[in-house]
């Protein structure tokens, strides 16, 4: 729960507006992130004044493609010059909607992913004595489908940052967000790969339709929970997580339980990370206290040791390949002061029905997209060959009817955190 944001949560709720929850989540990305804050101030009229005051939040934005290329929008004051694209966050509507709205000002089938926070704005207005405060998020975000954008229809373009073109951004808060992407883009491109990324995404929103069919009927006739053996699993995992400030669900998908289990124990902080836009709107309308992030997890932009746990489910077999699963294990423990991993044991050494279920249903039928499936004791050489030294572990494994699930839980020992 957002501490202190109990009545904002419940007003928003009552008068069907945002604000509340909007003016928390700029108080706790201060607690999230490293965010410089920016500042402008300048005297308007009246009428601007007027204006001013019927605004409060807004969102700069920042798009970039594959080869870190950024679209900028050609601005005319005295001159030509570039800026970002931004604009108010209305009442009615959240922070990820208004970015996603304001993205899809650029061009109307724009999609974007990897949206993350890098700066705070706030501007002052005065007008005779009297002043309004303005306060905005400076955020990147990474286009999914350039390919299928005519770039030439674009009032601006796509841009590679070099001196002489970062010369002609004019406004201060856009110049900082370049400035920061610039750095974050060279440690994203390091650590993940995002074509693959994109795959995923794609198909999850293309199979939403059978998605649908596996959680009306499968789950509720077949994958029962009385057959996956919930209470005895949530059980153990409650066990593992104990009564931490701040938890933080790296891979959330459509998994409710770290949320209701946080509600339920009154957790302060919880955070709720995905790749899927679809999936972070989805659990949003749901659990309006918890903080919902777009960020790829083997890259993660929060602050060190900012949470007591991090949960990872069933995440490791979707990696394409080796640099990212292991930039995935390190960007969670920067992170955090424990980590509780699950993860399916590979279903050709489980065989039976899991391998079935496995093959012709989560493969053949909904296209699940990730096969680098570990044995257990591949799990844990990786486990402890990454954590050696620098981390107490313990593993343990469940079993029911979808297969054998691998758990270890990896907490930093004592002077680790001060050394990070």
């Amino acid at each position: 729960m957002l501490a202190g944001g109990k009545i904002e949560l419940v007003l928003d709720k009552v008068f069907k507006d945002h604000e509340g929850k909007t003016s928390l989540l700029l108080k706790y990305y201060k607690w999230l992130y490293e965010l410089p804050v920016v500042t402008a101030s300048c005297e308007v009229s009246e009428k601007l004044f007027q204006y001013c005051l019927r605004k409060k939040f807004f969102v700069l934005l920042l798009v970039y493609d594959e080869d870190g290329k950024v679209f900028l929008n050609r601005n005319m004051s005295n001159s030509l010059s570039w800026g970002l694209p931004g604009g108010s966050i209305k009442k009615d509507e959240s922070i990820n909607q208004a970015i996603n709205r304001i993205a899809k000002t650029i061009h109307k089938d724009m999609l974007i992913g990897n949206v993350e926070p890098v700066t705070l704005i706030e501007n002052s207005y005065y007008y005779k004595g009297q002043v309004v405060k303005h306060y905005g998020i400076g955020f990147i975000a990474r286009i999914r489908n350039a390919q299928s954008i005519d770039f030439k229809s674009l009032v601006g373009d796509f841009v590679a940052i070099n001196d002489e073109e970062f010369s002609y951004i004019k406004r201060l808060a856009s110049k900082k967000v370049v400035e920061l992407f610039k750095n974050r883009y060279m440690d994203l491109d390091l650590k993940t790969d995002s074509c693959f990324q994109d795959e995923e995404i794609n198909i999850n929103e293309l199979q939403k339709k059978r998605y649908q069919i596996h959680n009306k009927y499968v789950k509720k006739y077949i994958l029962t929970d009385k057959r996956k053996k919930k209470q005895e699993f949530n059980k153990i995992m409650e066990n593992l997580i104990g009564y931490p400030n701040s938890i933080c669900d790296v891979s959330c998908g459509e998994d409710k339980f770290i949320f209701k289990y946080a509600r339920e124990h009154g957790i302060k902080v919880i955070v709720g990370n995905d790749i899927s836009w679809s999936q972070v709107e989805f659990l949003d309308f749901d659990f309006d206290e918890v903080i919902f992030t777009n960020h790829n997890a083997a890259a993660l932009p929060f602050k060190e040791n900012v949470f007591d746990v991090v949960y990872c489910s069933n995440t490791l077999h979707h990696m394409p390949n080796k640099k990212v699963l292991i930039n995935l294990l390190k960007s969670m423990f920067r992170v955090s002061k424990k980590i509780i991993i699950v993860e399916i044991e590979d279903p050709k050494i489980t065989g039976g029905f899991a391998e079935f279920l496995n093959k012709y249903w989560y493969i053949g039928y909904l296209k699940d997209v990730g096969g680098a499936y570990l044995s257990e004791n591949q799990f844990k050489v990786i486990i402890n060959e990454v954590f050696k030294n620098v981390a107490n572990i313990k593993f343990s494994s469940f079993e029911n009817i979808m297969g054998k699930y691998l758990i270890a839980e990896i907490e930093k020992v004592k002077g680790e955190e001060e050394n990070d």
